[in-house]
């Protein structure tokens, strides 16, 4: 789990660079068979966006990603 801030910096001097607040947070979990491990793992990643353009509004994204994986343990 973990908190801070995303920035955004735009070049031309018409955009406005804004920053925001995000969260992140994660869980997993892995089953071992003999040598063999299975593991999945979901992450989530909160974060506002507020555009560059003057008088446009702000909102909340949410990336969520799943992964899986196999491993192989020597000992």
């Amino acid at each position: 789990v973990g908190a801070g801030a995303r920035s955004f910096l735009y070049g031309p001097a018409t955009l406005m660079s804004q920053t925001c607040e995000a969260g992140y947070g994660s869980a997993g979990v892995e089953l071992q068979v003999a040598r063999t491990a299975f593991r999945l793992e979901a992450r989530g990643n909160a974060f506002c966006f507020r555009s560059p353009i003057t008088g446009t509004g702000s909102a909340n994204r949410n990336d969520i990603g799943l992964m899986f994986g196999v491993g192989y343990h020597l000992r």
